[in-house]
């Protein structure tokens, strides 16, 4: 599901999946205002069904696809682009509605469900790449300024962490969108005393818990690991001098990097990952379960986004 409850007219229309409904559907907008072909849709091909949404064809009048492919004149017309906001407006209801007569068989009630074919036709509009809109859409909680200050890194360094199919990213993502709530907190809400004389962490040092306490996008935490990753970089760096490891949260592309580094070479998670074992990625992530049933949900909604389901 891209969404966890309904959206539109009667529906629950929590503020993170009106957001998420407005870029999925200005996302199919600006596609069909751009000339999509009459027996096209929005839909990918490989996915087998005609009929996938609004579209236009030489900038002229809407068309919708009967079930045979054939496209005819329909009062379906293309919405105006949505302002991203956290409530349901009308403009939004008619929008879905008007997505939702383009697809046959689908009741044009405007509002869309978790699991609805119409929101998978929404999805299937997205680039393959990994863009703003998608990020965004991945993880709601995060707003666009944080989106695009992660965005070009994560782009740069997942390959290189050989995060180099959709399954691998698809984990990857929902472990990042727990661990940092969707790319909005770089450094542990918590103090870090819990952490204080952990010699697994290598935690040796008066202090160490508070100062080695999570941080970047998977939450690096304790001293070895710090010195560990600071050594691993080019040209290397310490990070357990007095102040660099706060570089971890305020730097964005260490961030992004020492999370890359956490996961492929410290961990290796991505054998976990081809497995879909999500309870031993957690367990190599975190270093037990803690949170695993929302990591479950983080990687539902991605792999729904990404149509890997």
């Amino acid at each position: 599901m891209a969404i966890l409850a309904s959206v539109g007219l009667g529906a629950r229309n929590r503020p993170d999946d009106v957001r998420v409904v407005q870029i999925l559907l200005n996302n199919s907008i600006r596609k069909g205002s751009h000339g999509v072909a009459p027996d096209a849709g929005l839909g990918r091909p490989d996915r087998g069904s005609s009929g996938s949404g609004w579209s236009r064809a030489n900038g002229g009048s809407a068309l919708r696809h009967g079930q045979d492919g054939s496209a005819t004149a329909t009062a379906v017309t293309m919405p105006r682009l949505l302002t991203e906001r956290d409530d349901c407006t009308d403009d939004l209801i008619d929008a879905i509605r008007s997505f939702q007569q383009g697809i046959p068989g689908v009741e044009a009630d405007g509002r869309l469900m978790p699991q609805d074919h119409a929101l998978g036709r929404l999805c299937d509009a997205l680039p393959s790449d990994l863009t703003a809109d998608k990020l965004c859409v991945l993880m709601p909680r995060g707003r666009r300024d944080s989106i695009n200050r992660y965005l070009g890194y994560l782009k740069e360094k997942m390959p290189q962490a050989g995060l180099l199919t959709p399954l691998r990213v698809a984990h990857f993502l929902a472990q990042v969108a727990h661990e940092c709530v969707d790319l909005t907190q770089m450094e542990e809400g918590s103090s870090g005393l819990a952490y204080e004389g952990s010699r697994s962490l290598g935690n040796t040092q008066r202090g160490d818990g508070p100062r080695f306490k999570g941080r970047g996008l998977l939450q690096l935490t304790g001293r070895w690991n710090y010195w560990a990753y600071g050594r691993s970089r080019l040209p290397r760096i310490d990070l357990t001098a007095s102040g660099n490891e706060r570089l971890v949260a305020t730097n964005p592309e260490m961030a992004v990097d020492a999370a890359c580094w956490y996961w492929n070479t410290l961990r290796k998670a991505n054998s976990a990952a081809d497995a879909d074992d999500i309870t031993r990625v957690t367990q190599l992530v975190n270093g037990g379960t803690n949170g695993l049933e929302d990591r479950r949900t983080q990687l539902a909604r991605v792999k729904f986004v990404m149509r890997l389901t």
